[in-house]
């Protein structure tokens, strides 16, 4: 060696990212703020800064929103049906709405739909896919379209 210290940076993380850190603030997103050598300015959701050490970003699983393409939804609906012979087609006709659907990533996991409990007054399927990147709004509404 040259004496010379070398730093190699990526790019996990960079300013102004939404990241979600579950270990330490209880599932919270945070903003990043300062990125510096040894420490990292957060702010959470009512904008107080948060200082941390930089090794705690290395040995913490840190997931950074900012940079997710998909978002996974699944959603729980209770149905109150008498005839479970149509929970089929019910199920098949929501997973079809699903693939028709412009905001629905296809390119992963198909969209799926399935029984998932019978009860003596109602029934519920689970239905779930990957939606585009989109904005809290998009995504919201989205999410509303897929519930009604």
């Amino acid at each position: 060696m040259d004496g010379k210290k070398y730093f190699y940076l990526s790019d996990a993380m960079s300013l102004l990212n939404i990241i979600v850190d579950p270990s330490m603030l209880g599932v919270e997103l945070l903003k990043i703020a300062e990125m510096g050598l040894t420490t990292t300015k957060l702010l959470n959701a009512e904008k107080f800064p948060v200082l941390l050490p930089n090794s705690t970003f290395s040995s913490q699983l840190i997931v950074n929103k900012s940079c997710a393409q998909w978002r996974a939804v699944a959603i729980k609906i209770p149905l109150h049906i008498d005839d479970l012979d149509k929970i089929p087609q019910i199920s098949n006709d929501i997973k079809s709405m699903l693939r028709s659907n412009t905001k629905v990533f296809l390119g992963r996991e198909a969209p799926y739909c399935f029984l998932s409990q019978i009860e003596s007054s109602f029934t519920e399927l689970t239905l779930g896919c990957i939606l585009k990147t989109m904005s809290k709004d998009e995504l919201y509404t989205t999410e509303q379209d897929i519930r009604l």
